[in-house]
């Protein structure tokens, strides 16, 4: 029988920040649904929960709130899940391109 890793959530989003040359002051809010609808909190009380919270990352069915965001001024991370394996996707605003052309919609290039 295969012995699942544990892994502690803050390093998990620091290590997922630091690959994409953010750090927690880069962080505005923190986002997440509850049963009565979307809240926020600050990085600090982020950090001191995900500081003692420890979970299984591979394979064993998400354990992380998935609709768990951090929110920076133009980028934003958010939990995503497959097959059990769960982990942080990084997400930036698209940068708008330079050259303009008319809405093409179909996939009929």
């Amino acid at each position: 029988m295969r012995e699942h890793k544990k892994v502690n959530l803050l390093e998990d989003t620091l290590e997922v920040l630091g690959k994409n040359s953010k750090t927690a002051l880069d962080v505005e809010f923190i986002r997440f649904n509850t049963e009565d609808g979307a809240r926020f909190c600050e990085w600090e009380e982020f950090e001191a929960k995900a500081s003692t919270t420890e979970y299984i990352k591979d394979y064993s069915g998400p354990h992380i709130n998935s609709s768990l965001m951090i929110v920076g001024r133009d980028w934003w991370m958010e939990r995503a899940e497959y097959d059990g394996l769960e982990w942080w996707k990084f997400c930036e605003r698209p940068r708008k391109p330079i050259v303009y052309a008319a809405p093409h919609l179909k996939e009929d290039w």
